[in-house]
């Protein structure tokens, strides 16, 4: 080999080098084999910590949505202030399924009281007696309220407790349970209702009842999302027993741990929209615990006092199929170099990462391939 051709060489070599060691911490491609993974120990700063990282690489095959599942349980404050409110979100039930109406859905109800309370009166003064011990009542199915509620169509009871897309005239028997137009009051739970919301501790327990059941109501494969409708927020009266939004995702993870959990809320965010519903209940308050559920599980709020939740409602429905279509990583990377690759399919570069998901804006293509490599910590 000639002088010039072994210095050809060694340049050719020195350029890969150098291009190799400067792509971007992002990398989107739409074919090829991703980076092979180091041997030995690939040392990063990670936090100010110096650590050993190795890279996975996993490949995803994008589903229909008709092969997609999601389960949702509402979480419902029956008291008279609540009337219009939940008659105005069967009205836009459209909306909250627009965007995943193809897929297979179904809905639980449950009401946000909690335990076996209930009020009686002093014949002599008049005044409401409260026994709080009542309030702490739980055990199983024991309590009077808190159990899922039976679907309603046309001022009567049905016999089932699951709404879903073969049920017949669905949207209506949705329209009809939120407003519980067949007259059962305290003597058939959970039609009874009190003015002490608990929203989260229902929720809690109702994971809780939903892991024992003998029969398994929620689907192995399907996304949780949980969709809690008051004008209070968790136990107003006691807010040092309170239960948290956090004990509720702890709850979930420990009992469902390989489930999506995304949780929503129709709840009073701003101070216009309190004095608005004050009018009707000197109770309401901002949901500010029950909001925060939302934010550890990335869902939404929605203003109680929008005049139409239809839109509110489709964009939410629009954040749940980005959820429904996320790609679940098996690990959580801890550096920002990812590297996705579209094998298959219309490829983006329009995502972001939540923990261990990438989440896409646009509608995947069904049928799309994608490869995705990124680093974790060297166990």
């Amino acid at each position: 080999m000639s002088h010039l051709q072994q210095y050809k060489t060694v340049f050719f070599c020195f350029c890969l080098i150098f291009f190799s060691s400067c792509q971007s911490d992002l990398d989107f491609s739409t074919g090829g084999d991703p980076e092979p993974s180091p041997i030995g120990c690939l040392k990063k700063t990670v936090n100010d910590q110096e650590i050993c990282v190795e890279q996975r690489t996993e490949t995803f095959h994008v589903q229909k949505i008709e092969d997609k599942l999601v389960d949702f349980l509402f979480v419902l404050d029956v008291s008279p202030s609540m009337t219009n409110d939940l008659s105005r979100l069967g009205q836009a039930f459209e909306s909250l399924i627009s965007q995943i109406h193809q897929s297979q859905w179904q809905m639980f109800f449950t009401t946000a009281d909690h335990g076996d309370h209930d009020y009686s009166v002093d014949l002599d003064t008049g005044e409401e007696i409260f026994d709080h011990s009542k309030w702490e009542d739980y055990s199983g199915n024991d309590p009077f309220f808190g159990h899922f509620m039976h679907l309603e169509y046309q001022g009567k009871k049905m016999d089932q407790q699951q709404l879903n897309s073969q049920t017949p005239d669905y949207i209506n028997v949705f329209k009809d349970t939120l407003t519980r137009k067949s007259g059962d009051d305290c003597s058939l739970a959970p039609y009874c209702q009190g003015s002490l919301e608990q929203p989260l501790r229902v929720l809690n327990s109702s994971l809780e009842r939903l892991a024992q059941s003998k029969t398994p109501l929620l689907r192995e494969s399907a996304d949780f999302v949980s969709f809690i409708v008051t004008d209070e927020d968790e136990r107003v009266e006691d807010p040092n027993q309170a239960t948290k939004a956090s004990d509720v995702l702890k709850t979930f993870n420990k009992l469902f741990p390989k489930k999506s959990f995304y949780s929503f809320g129709l709840l009073i965010q701003d101070e216009q929209c309190l004095t608005q519903q004050r009018k009707h209940s000197p109770q309401t308050v901002y949901g500010e615990k029950v909001s925060e559920l939302a934010s550890l599980t990335q869902g939404k709020n929605i203003s109680l006092c929008e005049e139409d939740y239809g839109p509110a409602l489709e964009e939410l429905s629009r954040l749940l199929r980005i959820f429904m279509e996320s790609v679940k990583l098996k690990e959580t990377p801890v550096l920002p170099k990812i590297q996705v690759q579209f094998i298959k399919g219309k490829g983006q570069t329009n995502w972001k990462l939540e923990g261990n998901k990438l989440m896409f804006k646009e509608a995947l293509e069904p049928g799309s391939e994608i490869k995705v490599s990124y680093f974790v910590k060297t166990k």
